[in-house]
């Protein structure tokens, strides 16, 4: 228990300094830069994402998940990531004219050709990282993604003010992830070998298999808002949301981050015992809900100052794209961990059904709402995360009798006080004008006191067992 406590706590700072690193970064960077700059990198990013899901395949859960990994399952899943990586790039290298030609944009050419790197350097370390969260370690993994960014970043800040544009951020994907993968290989100390075995490829493609078509899907539906974006509203537009995005997922990445590298692990020990699966499988949803839901809401509250103080008026346009990417994100948070209960239990064909489900409605939608530009489509991502919730929500309810009503009471309260704590802050803000930072610690202030204030009036179970915790450590240290 004191490893996956450990582990945790190293997975949340891994995140959280990454995130602040790559903040600092993206501040100098959006200062020297423009937002057509992050337009054409976003689009030539689109078609990394979409490559990624076929390289990893799934194989990293498989081998997190697996308990008696060996040194030629671990050969083997090597050996198909690279060919994937390697089979990845060229279809990108020759598809990089039909790209620019889509988005009427002949840089797209170079600048594909050129970020495509990227996908073979980490089909590299695919392995590597899987084995450091199988062993939990994450202080390892902490290292190698702060240590990776500082200098690509530094790398990137000196070309852009030398006047490089758009390739400074070219320079720094292809950059971070060479640094990362050479990291990887030093710090897991594990080198493949020849192996290629059937039987561990019969066992990690008939997990991993499963997760592919849910996760393209998924990936298609997460990417084509960019896609629609960059095509029929304006790669300065397009910019604007990468920006936005880039900012609204910070705390998505925390939080993905630590599920995937903690729960998993976590979570698989209990397999054979549903009734305690279930109670820790609750516990870590009202968690991770409790904090991402105050860690969106404060953001979204500050919004303004806060774009204002780091990239300056230039991006003002960005706010209310971040405001309503993290509202998406409030609602994604509830459903973190319910598709992980699915590898937990070996379900793993109950994604794809899900997202079959899912899809069309999502199209429908989108479909619907692309006539109104920019805001259209992302009040139509608002309205898909709700929906992805609602869905997603089935798979515990199956497989762990974790009901649709128990889900909706322990997480409502963290939704109350979230709605409660937004109204005081933005009607207290009309009577109050500060420079931006004192607005921003004015506004995070109230904030987080009305959040809290709300949960002891409900009586909520976590916060109040975290106050009690609070009251003892105090009484053992300082005897009060």
């Amino acid at each position: 228990m004191r490893k996956s406590y450990l582990a945790t706590i190293w997975s949340v700072l891994d995140r959280v300094w990454s995130q602040i690193v790559g903040l600092f970064i993206g501040i100098v960077l959006a200062r020297l830069l423009t937002p057509e700059d992050y337009g054409l990198v976003g689009i030539s990013t689109i078609f990394i994402t979409f490559s990624n899901v076929f390289i990893e395949a799934g194989f990293s859960n498989a081998l997190i998940r697996k308990l008696d990994r060996t040194q030629t399952d671990y050969s083997t899943a090597f050996h198909f990531n690279v060919i994937m990586g390697v089979v990845m790039y060229l279809v990108l290298y020759i598809s990089s004219p039909f790209i620019a030609d889509y988005f009427e944009d002949q840089q797209l050419v170079l600048l594909t050709r050129i970020v495509s790197i990227t996908v073979i350097l980490n089909s590299l370390c695919i392995v590597q990282n899987a084995i450091l969260t199988a062993e939990l370690r994450m202080k390892e993994q902490a290292f190698i993604n702060i240590a990776s960014q500082i200098p690509s970043g530094l790398v990137a800040i000196y070309l852009a003010y030398r006047g490089l544009g758009v390739y400074s951020l070219v320079v720094f994907s292809v950059l971070s992830a060479f640094i990362r993968t050479l990291m990887f290989w030093i710090v897991a100390k594990w080198l493949p070998t020849m192996e290629f075995s059937k039987e561990s490829m019969s066992y990690l493609w008939g997990f991993g298999s499963k997760l592919i078509g849910a996760n393209f899907l998924g990936t298609v539906f997460n990417e084509i808002y960019s896609v629609l974006i960059g095509k029929y509203v304006g790669k300065s537009d397009l910019g604007l949301y990468s920006k936005g995005r880039s900012l609204s997922t910070q705390t998505d990445n925390i939080c993905n981050g630590v599920v995937q590298k903690v729960a998993i692990p976590l979570l698989s020990k209990y397999q054979g015992d549903t009734i305690l699966l279930k109670e820790k499988y609750r516990d870590l949803t009202m968690m991770i809900t409790c904090v991402m839901t105050l860690v969106s809401g404060i953001l979204i509250v500050v919004a303004r100052p806060l774009i204002l103080l780091i990239w300056g008026e230039k991006w003002v346009e960005t706010v209310s794209i971040f405001q309503i990417l993290l509202l998406c994100n409030i609602v994604s948070n509830i459903q973190y961990l319910t598709l992980i209960i699915l590898q937990i239990v070996n379900h793993t064909e109950y994604t794809l059904k899900l997202e079959f489900i899912k899809k069309p409605v999502y199209l429908l939608v989108i479909l619907l709402l692309l006539q109104f530009g920019l805001y259209g489509l992302l009040a139509a991502m608002f309205i898909v995360s709700l929906i992805s919730t609602i869905v997603n929500m089935s798979a515990p309810s199956k497989y762990i009798g974790y009901t649709y009503i128990e889900q909706i009471k322990d997480v409502s309260k963290y939704l109350v006080a979230w709605v409660i704590g937004s109204v005081v802050v933005f009607s207290l803000s009309n009577f109050v004008q500060f420079n931006c930072v004192v607005d921003i610690v004015f506004r995070t202030i109230i904030m987080s006191l009305v959040y809290c204030a709300v949960l002891w009036g409900l009586r909520d179970s976590l916060f109040l067992d975290y106050i009690k915790k609070i009251q003892v450590y105090k009484k053992d240290r300082y005897g009060f």
